[in-house]
């Protein structure tokens, strides 16, 4: 499944997606996030877009475009990355195919995938970091990422020696 996912270009309307996949089996509360079985879920925007300058230019139609992909290993990890409480959980799975991409797999943990040198293929797209929330009235690590091309794997937890949790797709257009 996920490489006809792959092939879906961004900014594809929702309909169409629905025609090639299959229609969603639901919506994670009231974002515009939705799940199309076997542990992906596909996100929309209303507009299509461009940027410019560090500027989003929208243009087009209101309407609901595909822009990227996620799975997470977890249906805690998918909480955690969205921010969600609660949805229906039935039919969510692991990803099943080997590699995600390039060697890069579930099972493996932020220092490994450092050490596969991505940063030396992805220069120009190549970033590592954290990413933090608001918890109690204090910032608190979410989880640590690594971004190359158009993906970007997500660790949860502190460590470099975390699992890769999950990962984000961005379109191609």
């Amino acid at each position: 499944m996920f490489n006809q996912i792959k092939n879906i270009s961004k900014f594809t309307p929702k309909e169409k997606i629905d025609e090639m996949l299959g229609y969603s089996l639901f919506q994670l509360e009231t974002l515009p996030v939705y799940y199309y079985g076997n542990g992906f879920f596909v996100a929309y925007t209303s507009k299509k877009f461009q940027v410019e300058c560090n500027v989003r230019m929208e243009y087009g139609e209101e309407g609901m475009y595909a822009v990227s992909v996620y799975h997470f290993s977890d249906v805690e990890m998918l909480k955690a990355n969205f921010g969600v409480k609660s949805f229906d959980e039935t039919n969510v799975k692991y990803f099943t195919c080997e590699s995600i991409e390039g060697g890069v797999a579930y099972g493996q943990t932020f220092k490994d995938i450092q050490k596969m040198r991505l940063k030396d293929q992805f220069s120009n797209s190549y970033m590592e970091g954290e990413r933090r929330r608001l918890v109690d009235g204090k910032m608190s690590v979410i989880n640590l990422f690594i971004t190359c091309g158009s993906y970007t794997f997500f660790f949860y937890g502190k460590s470099k020696n975390s699992l890769l949790s999950g990962f984000e797709y961005v379109l191609n257009e």
